[in-house]
């Protein structure tokens, strides 16, 4: 068995949270305002924070953990 190294560039700044979420929402057959509803935000927010200009708060980070899975948590550090 051979071990691979993983090596980040050092460059690339780290993904941000919006890009994880709207790749998942890709998989859904659900329109983006459904998905504003069902988090309890505006569209506007929430394609914001899938384009990257906002950040993920606390409380988004849990209503997105809830639809999506995983922890609150894993979704703040991701930025």
């Amino acid at each position: 068995m051979v071990d691979y190294k993983a090596v980040r560039d050092a460059n690339r700044p780290p993904t941000h949270p919006g890009a994880a979420i709207d790749d998942i929402l890709s998989d859904f057959d659900i329109s983006k305002s459904e998905i504003a509803n069902r988090l309890g935000i505006s569209r506007q927010q929430l394609h914001a924070v899938l384009a990257g200009r906002k950040p993920l708060s606390a409380d988004i980070a849990v209503r997105v953990a809830k639809l999506l899975g995983g922890s609150p948590e894993s979704w703040l550090r991701m930025q």
